[in-house]
């Protein structure tokens, strides 16, 4: 039987409505109200991921028949390089992983326990997100690991970084789960790689972190270090204990008068930062603890483990 024009008015309304535009955004403490970008928290703080179609957030009662499936998005691979056969972007590979099945989900806690690589630091790092929304037979998704500019993933997939404390040690945190990126760049400086959270070389994750704490320091290699800091100790040796040793003999002290930690160790052509004075306490040695990343994703491991124990190391500090 014919349709009349009022019945196919009515059939054309009563069709799940094809959507434009799938978006994650999120609330933080940062900011009371839903947006995309980059958001950073401290751990245990709370970061809630919304889904928004068409520049509407998701709601059961907006939404009836809408299911979504939330996914991590985050790299593969160790380590990138900017600067083989001359500066380019080199291109980071992203997977995504599902966080359960579709369901009717609106809105789901952040955090950044990585699937990829090995989940070491309770929860603390960088994480992409996405989410797929299913109207009808058809699947919409917001940008993931295909949006990339400059290398890695465009802001147009949000990112949320947890750390440790506010502290230079603690904002250092907000770049584990992002690859070493040797030679990684960006200008101006908020548009660096490390800045937005893609990645870094040895130089540049110590850079972030002063500049999280609000030092004007700028994105340099590592023997420009000096520039921004003052020399405290060098040592040129090791002795048989693993004791770095200073040109008149001495040891170099860990204490309130001498070595902090949050100090930087500055190696031929690397850099880390102290994290942890251990056994034999009070003295630098190749036990204590260092902050770094080196051709693999940021991470905290014991000198001694590092292809750096046998060098000699200058020890700076922040001005």
């Amino acid at each position: 039987m014919p349709r009349g024009p009022l019945s196919i008015l009515l059939l054309i309304l009563a069709q799940p409505c094809a959507a434009q535009v799938v978006r994650v955004v999120a609330t933080s403490p940062e900011t009371k109200q839903a947006r995309g970008g980059i958001h950073r928290a401290k751990l245990g703080e709370s970061v809630t991921l919304h889904a928004m179609i068409d520049g509407k957030l998701v709601r059961p009662e907006t939404h009836p028949g809408v299911r979504l499936r939330w996914y991590k998005v985050e790299p593969k691979g160790d380590s990138y390089n900017n600067t083989e056969g001359g500066f380019h972007w080199d291109v980071i590979e992203y997977q995504e992983h599902p966080m359960g099945p579709w369901g009717r989900k609106w809105q789901m806690p952040a955090d950044a326990h990585p699937v990829g690589y090995p989940d070491v630091h309770d929860g603390l790092g960088t994480m992409g997100f996405k989410v797929a929304a299913k109207i009808g037979d058809k699947i919409f998704s917001s940008p993931g690991k295909e949006s990339i500019f400059r290398g890695g993933l465009s802001d147009k997939v949000l990112r949320v970084a947890f750390r440790r404390d506010d502290t230079f040690l603690g904002y250092l945190t907000e770049l584990f789960n992002t690859p070493y990126i040797w030679g990684s760049a960006g200008y101006p400086p908020e548009k660096h790689q490390a800045e937005r959270l893609i990645g870094s070389d040895c130089a540049d994750f110590i850079v972030y972190g002063a500049r999280r704490t609000g030092k004007n320091v700028p994105y340099r290699g590592s023997w420009h270090l000096p520039l921004s800091a003052v020399a405290l100790a060098k040592a040129d040796r090791i002795d048989s204990n693993g004791r770095y040793i200073q040109k008149d003999g001495k040891t170099i002290p860990v204490n309130d008068d001498g070595v902090h930690l949050g100090d930087l160790l500055l190696f031929p052509g690397h850099v880390g930062a102290l994290l942890q004075d251990r056994e034999p306490e009070g003295v630098l040695d190749i036990n204590d603890v260092m902050i770094h990343t080196f051709w693999a994703p940021p991470t905290e491991e014991p000198i001694s483990k590092t292809a750096y124990a046998d060098s000699a190391v200058q020890v700076l500090r922040w001005k």
